[in-house]
């Protein structure tokens, strides 16, 4: 029986349509396991986690609490500097005038356990070269400066700007710094590190709220840092008063407040 030509061109092309559509589901099927028959699971991304430092879940939040406190305690670095020709000259004068100095602020009522050395120094004086000099030609030493520093701890507030006035007038040509500090400070520490756990705390509870949940259980805490924030900066490389200006007003020592801080970081459940 003999096909028409239409009739066999829908054959033709219905078989070639079947063996396309085979090949597409055969390789579908391969790219959708492991090759060996296997299904391939999906990628768990929440899963997959790092071992750095503390685990991250839920809210993270800095916490800083703040103590004012007066100041109670000052420190005082001073000291004095003597130039000569030779160094056992310097170094006898720099003797009698620390001396005179250090008598001064016992005087006022310093015990001699709060005054502590902290340096003592002997250096040559070099002469200037002229132009032209040679390099391979010996330095001439015209002197020598001696010098010494105590840090002298003031604990009666009141007495700092006479400490300071009483070591001028004796000598003293050499002020580093004046910075204060208080004596008890443990308690003060804690009542800022209290106000700065409260303060993470708040702060998780309000970020939990604006998201529409609820803060769960602490996770971790830890103190990041802690220490004193002074109001101005401590006086550095001072002059000094001349030692006959008997009239001069006294140098006035204003400790201001401290401010004890402390800074948590706290990780809470989010629910």
């Amino acid at each position: 029986m003999r096909i028409p030509p239409l009739v066999r061109v829908i054959v033709l092309f219905s078989a070639v349509m079947a063996l396309g559509i085979a090949g597409f589901l055969y390789f579908n099927r391969q790219g959708g396991d492991g090759g060996d028959g296997r299904r391939l699971e999906p990628l768990e991304i929440a899963s997959v986690s790092t071992n750095s430092g503390f685990e991250q879940t839920g809210i993270t939040v800095d916490g800083i609490g703040e103590v004012r406190i007066e100041p109670d305690t000052a420190f005082l670095s001073l000291g004095i500097e003597e130039l000569a020709d030779t160094a056992v000259e310097a170094t006898a004068t720099l003797s009698v005038g620390t001396n005179s100095v250090l008598e001064a602020i016992r005087v006022i009522g310093v015990d001699v356990l709060d005054i502590a050395t902290e340096s003592l120094v002997l250096a040559p004086i070099y002469a200037k070269r002229e132009p032209g000099f040679s390099r391979n030609s010996q330095a001439t030493i015209e002197g020598y400066r001696a010098s010494t520093t105590v840090l002298v701890t003031v604990r009666e507030m009141a007495k700092a700007s006479e400490v300071l006035d009483a070591a001028l007038l004796a000598g003293a040509n050499i002020v580093n710094s004046v910075s204060f500090g208080v004596a008890e400070v443990a308690e003060l520490r804690q009542q800022a590190l209290d106000s700065a756990t409260r303060d993470a705390a708040r702060k998780a509870e309000a970020m939990a709220l604006a998201l529409g949940g609820r803060v769960g259980g602490l996770i971790w805490i830890v103190e990041e840092s802690s220490g004193y924030a002074e109001p101005f900066p401590p006086i550095r490389r001072a002059a000094a008063l001349e030692s006959q200006g008997l009239s001069q007003p006294r140098l006035p020592v204003e400790p201001g407040w401290l401010t004890i801080a402390v800074r948590v970081r706290a990780n809470f459940a989010y629910e």
